[in-house]
């Protein structure tokens, strides 16, 4: 569309045109030069009267007088191009599986709805109306559309600090329709004793010694893929996990607290010493000598186990076995869902999963409640006047 021919009026930068309906509306257009002495120029149309014109360019002269010129500069951002400036910006801030999970969420869901958008555009009707309503409509659980929108609340508060936008466009929406996310129950104890003893009698050496590790310790599946053989301590039966692996490479584990030692079942120990002779052996066949600082989790081919690996396993053990809940995820909830009914204290449990006690107690907030009302029961019992 051709650019409307824009006639000055009395006042100051402002300025008359007919628009397509054969209107007359107004328009500002302000050049100043920001702190690099570089000129600029902030314009808008639109306005039905010269006073509406007046009263909004006034505005933006007072916010480039407080200093707010480069917000004023940027406001015409999209967040196509923002997303690009904010993934540079966080990259070194972020664990490489964060910034991989933010852009994933952001190529899915946020740029294909809200992507030729400006940034000052993004108000509350619009998250709302755009990617609430229409992720619930597609289908997706609360807890996914909290992630996006939370990741999009990211984006625009990380704007705001590096003076792309002025303030926050929304706040609290509205995901009361939305499904709920599908629960991981944990397996009961003869479910996990089936597991356990089914693959034991059916799989290789080194798909029980996954499993039965997973299954003891409660360690995530990263956890685990990053072991090596220097990590055991078969005197102390203790295993130290120090890092974590996946296909983006070794690095620290998930948090401060994920460092840790934990103890070894005697039954784990045994397993584990039998599978180290059997690893020793394996490379023998291809002329290969173990070494302590070796992965501990190996193919037949002596290549080290990755995480995928393990949710192809498990995916390939659920169809063969017929297991109806069965993951490495739904291991370690088992794992410490087990603890918690056992009475253990919580803070043991955080200390041994590599959680915090808070965590523990939110996730596990039901498990908690049933030992509590256990816990009241007996008190009522032992109290109870005959």
């Amino acid at each position: 569309m051709a650019r409307q021919k824009l006639t000055k009026t009395k006042k100051d930068s402002i300025y008359s045109y007919i628009d397509t309906d054969k209107k007359k509306k107004y328009a500002y257009r302000y050049k100043f030069y920001d702190d690099t002495n570089k000129r600029k120029e902030k314009s808008r149309q639109g306005f039905l009267t010269i006073q509406e014109a007046e009263k909004a360019l006034i505005a933006i002269k007072a916010s480039i007088m407080s200093g707010n010129e480069q917000t004023l500069i940027n406001e015409n951002i999209t967040l196509n191009q923002w997303f690009i400036k904010w993934m540079k910006l966080k990259e070194n801030s972020w664990e490489i599986t964060t910034q991989r999970h933010k852009e994933m969420l952001c190529r899915r869901h946020l740029l294909p709805r809200l992507g030729k958008l400006k940034l000052n555009k993004i108000t509350k009707l619009v998250v709302q109306n755009l990617i609430v309503d229409d992720l619930i409509a597609n289908g997706y659980s609360k807890n996914t559309i909290k992630s996006v929108c939370a990741t999009l609340g990211s984006m625009l508060n990380d704007a705001v600090a590096e003076e792309i936008l002025d303030r926050r466009r929304y706040t609290k929406l509205d995901m009361s329709k939305a499904k709920p996310t599908r629960k991981k129950d944990a397996l009961t104890a003869p479910e996990l004793e089936n597991v356990i003893l089914t693959t034991k009698s059916t799989e290789n050496a080194t798909r029980y010694a996954i499993l039965l590790t997973l299954a003891t310790t409660g360690m995530r599946k990263g956890e685990l893929a990053g072991l090596t053989w220097s990590d055991l301590d078969f005197k102390q039966n203790t295993i130290s996990i120090t890092k974590t692996r996946d296909e983006y490479g070794v690095r620290s584990p998930k948090t401060l607290n994920s460092i840790r030692t934990i103890n070894m079942s005697e039954e784990l120990s045994e397993h584990l010493k039998s599978f180290k002779i059997w690893c020793i052996e394996m490379k023998k066949i291809y002329n290969v000598e173990l070494k302590e600082d070796d992965y501990i989790f190996i193919t037949a081919n002596l290549e080290p186990i990755s995480s995928n690996y393990i949710s192809k396993m498990f995916n390939a053990l659920k169809k063969k076995h017929n297991f109806e809940r069965f993951s490495a995820h739904i291991l370690r909830h088992t794992f410490v869902s087990i603890l918690i009914a056992e009475g253990t204290a919580v803070t043991t449990v955080a200390k041994i999963i590599g959680d915090t006690p808070e965590m523990v107690m939110r996730v596990y907030a039901h498990s908690l409640a049933d030992e509590e009302l256990k816990a009241t029961q007996i008190l009522s019992s032992l109290i109870k006047i005959e």
